[in-house]
């Protein structure tokens, strides 16, 4: 299976902006859920497809460790939502954990676009 590293980063994005209407409307979310990196098509591609693809086993092992650390983060966030604490705002600001995970796991994931895969290049945007 071939990965669209791109897309995949947009739906990472995206995580902010979930959140960020959670915590405003109220509404409860599955931290459980979203601290289960697996259960992502992209980490389960990291660990399963993605080694016969990338030539960089290094890059590969810092792209799960980066996923990992995103999806710890927002679940972090999540149960600050979930039992309306007030720094929430703070937890999704700039220069928190969860924003250092995300620019994180961009950067890991925008190397991984650029190093190439052994096959099917162009399906990358």
């Amino acid at each position: 299976m071939f990965m669209d590293l791109q897309e995949q980063l947009e739906r990472h994005q995206t995580v902010s902006n979930h959140l960020a209407d959670r915590h405003g409307s109220g509404e409860r979310l599955d931290a459980f859920l979203l601290a289960r990196p697996l259960l992502c098509e992209l980490g389960a591609w990291l660990h399963n497809d993605a080694a016969a693809q990338y030539k960089y086993p290094a890059l590969l092992r810092q792209a799960v460790d980066r996923h990992n650390e995103f999806h710890r983060a927002a679940s972090d966030v999540a149960k600050a939502i979930n039992v309306r604490r007030a720094d929430v705002p703070r937890m999704l600001a700039p220069g928190s954990p969860y924003v250092i995970a995300l620019n994180g796991l961009e950067m890991t994931l925008r190397r991984l676009l650029r190093s190439g895969t052994t096959a099917h290049i162009d399906t990358f945007r």
